[in-house]
C-alpha cells in the first residue's frame, strides 16, 4: 500500500519560534484565571531590563480605558475598534468591542484592571525585553487586534512570558480560553504559576 503524504505548511512567525519553550490553548474556568492573574501581579517584580503590557479588547467604554491612567501605574499606549472590512456590517448597529495596549509600571494591579475591563474580555498579559519593545509596538500599531504570541518581536526575548484569558470563546468547553506561551529562558517562578 502507498503511503499517505500530508502537506505541510510553513510556519508563521507566531506558530512555533525557536525561543518558544512551551505555548498551549486550553479551556479554563475563571476562578484560575483570576488566581493567575492575582498571582502574576504579586511574582512580577518588574527587572530594569523587563517590561509589561496588557493587550486586548473589551466591550467597556473608551472612558472606563482612559480613566485607568489615574487609578493605577499604567500607561493607555493605545485604544482601537474592531473594524470589519465588509460594508455591510456597518449596516447592522451593534456594540463593537475596544482594542487596547497598556503598559504596566507596577505589575502588582494587572488583577485590579482585569477586573476593570471585565465586560467579554480578552486580556493577555506579556512579559519581554525593552530592547524588542519598539518592535513590539510598531508590530502592535500595525494591527491592534494581534495578540502577544503572535508577534514575532516578543518571542526574540528567550525570556519571554505570555498569559491571556478570553472569557467570551465559543471553543472552548468551558466558554474562557486560556493561552500560555513563553520562552526557553522564562523565569522559573512565572513558569510555577501556570
Amino acid at each position: 500500500m502507498g503511503q499517505l503524504i500530508f502537506p505541510t505548511r510553513n510556519k508563521t512567525p507566531y506558530q512555533r519560534h525557536k525561543n518558544t519553550a512551551k505555548e498551549r490553548f486550553s479551556g479554563v474556568t475563571l476562578d484560575r484565571a483570576v488566581r493567575i492573574f492575582e498571582s502574576l501581579g504579586h511574582a512580577l517584580p518588574l527587572e530594569q531590563e523587563s517590561v509589561v503590557y496588557a493587550v486586548g479588547s473589551t466591550f467597556k467604554e473608551k472612558s472606563v480605558i482612559d480613566n485607568l491612567e489615574k487609578d493605577f501605574p499604567v500607561k493607555v499606549v493605545r485604544i482601537g475598534r474592531f473594524r470589519n472590512q465588509r460594508w455591510w456590517f456597518w449596516l447592522i448597529p451593534g456594540p463593537m468591542s475596544r482594542l487596547f495596549v497598556i503598559k504596566f509600571f507596577s505589575p502588582a494591579c494587572i488583577r485590579e484592571v482585569f477586573d476593570r475591563l471585565f465586560d467579554y474580555i480578552l486580556l493577555d498579559i506579556a512579559v519581554f525585553n525593552k530592547l524588542v519593545e519598539s518592535r513590539f509596538l510598531s508590530e502592535i500599531w500595525d494591527d491592534v487586534g494581534v495578540s502577544p504570541h503572535m508577534t514575532s518581536s516578543i518571542k526574540e526575548d528567550s525570556r519571554y512570558f505570555i498569559y491571556g484569558v478570553d472569557t467570551d470563546n465559543e471553543e472552548s468547553e468551558t466558554g474562557i480560553l486560556e493561552v500560555i506561551s513563553y520562552g526557553k529562558d522564562a523565569p522559573k517562578s512565572l513558569i510555577d504559576l501556570i
